[in-house]
């Protein structure tokens, strides 16, 4: 076991896209990650969240009847037999923990997290496993994802504001559209919160996730034009940040440009500007994909408040828990394995200030 350890961590090191670049200072890091189902095993009602509770609370009829309602025969097994207990949630949080501190003993300032999902689990990763980073509490506002996956937000920046919660209406919008085969499931919303950077200006932070592959590419062209809108409602001199994951694929980029011209219409977009030896943060059969991205609006290139440095954008995987036998993200299943934490690797990056920020 000590040997394989050993060889996934050299194999992490040297699939890296680059060393950590040394932080600037005054800078402030920001840290984009899917987690991939941080759920606990409590009983959340309205949502599909059977798969995750403890085998104690399942065999019971209601619950077996709900499992034998999934779609395909993979989701009804993990649904009947997998056991999420408390300890299976404490490694997790403490992989996601592992993760989180790997390029710092404080990690990054702004952490925009994926599939949380609730306040009460985001907590206790806060509070048991990410407390030497000093996040300030979490902020997180309930969607309408029927699974229950949210997104959410911890920094060590003030809030400044309230947060909200921008819906995206998948159904009303999609009417007609011919590869949708049933009602398009609720999507997560488009989370916002203004932070107070410490020079006392403003960084407006959008965390997103998109409809997944299993949606029609309008579903995602229409979580764009919903990014795109709220931002413009925005001051035109404000400092804007969009991360979180697009589910929007190397293939599906080529065709139809949605990073490169309907996102980039708006948006700098990280691994456009930087990152030039990064494959990508997720790969499905071996074809490599920045599914998840931070976005930075246009005056964070050469404004004269914040900038995006270009040379610190990179992918954090250097945690031993985050590479598998093939040298892609390791998903943490069940939890049977010495490694795996999340299907997605995080992407990190750092502002800087374009003045001298007194700390």
């Amino acid at each position: 076991m000590l040997k394989y350890l050993v060889l996934v961590a050299l194999v992490v090191g040297l699939s890296s896209c680059s060393s950590t670049p040394k932080k600037a200072p005054g800078s402030i890091t920001i840290m984009a990650y899917n987690v991939e189902n941080l759920f606990d095993n409590l009983d959340d009602p309205g949502k599909d969240d059977e798969t995750y509770f403890s085998r104690e609370d399942k065999g019971t009829a209601r619950h077996r009847t709900k499992c034998m309602g999934l779609s395909k025969e993979h989701y009804k097994r993990q649904c009947l037999e997998y056991d999420w207990s408390d300890s299976k949630i404490k490694m997790k949080m403490k992989r996601i923990a592992d993760v989180v501190f790997q390029e710092g003993d404080k990690g990054p300032d702004i952490l925009i997290l994926e599939e949380v999902e609730n306040l009460n689990v985001l907590e206790r990763l806060r509070l048991n496993h990410l407390a030497k980073a000093q996040y300030l509490p979490a902020i997180l506002i309930e969607g309408p994802d029927k699974r229950g996956i949210d997104v959410a937000i911890l920094s060590r920046l003030p809030l400044s504001g309230k947060p909200i919660l921008h819906q995206i209406d998948l159904n009303k919008q999609l009417k007609g559209e011919k590869k949708l085969k049933k009602k398009a499931w609720p999507t997560r919303g488009i989370l916002q919160a203004q932070l107070k950077l410490p020079d006392s200006n403003l960084l407006t932070v959008f965390a997103v996730h998109f409809p997944s592959q299993g949606n029609p590419i309008r579903a995602r062209r229409i979580a764009i034009q919903k990014l795109n809108e709220v931002k413009a409602k925005l001051p035109k001199d404000s400092l804007v940040v969009a991360g979180g994951d697009f589910n929007i694929t190397a293939e599906e980029d080529a065709k139809s440009g949605l990073y490169s011209k309907e996102l980039g219409k708006e948006w700098l977009i990280s691994h456009e500007i930087g990152c030039d030896k990064c494959e990508g943060t997720h790969s499905y059969r071996g074809s490599w994909s920045f599914l998840d991205a931070i976005l930075f609006s246009k005056n964070m290139k050469m404004g004269d408040k914040w900038r995006v440095d270009t040379k610190s954008i990179r992918v954090a995987n250097k945690s031993i828990y985050q590479i598998n036998h093939w040298g892609s993200p390791a998903r943490f299943s069940e939890g049977k394995s010495q490694v795996g934490v999340s299907d997605h690797w995080p992407l990190m990056v750092e502002i800087v200030p374009v003045k001298e920020v007194k700390l």
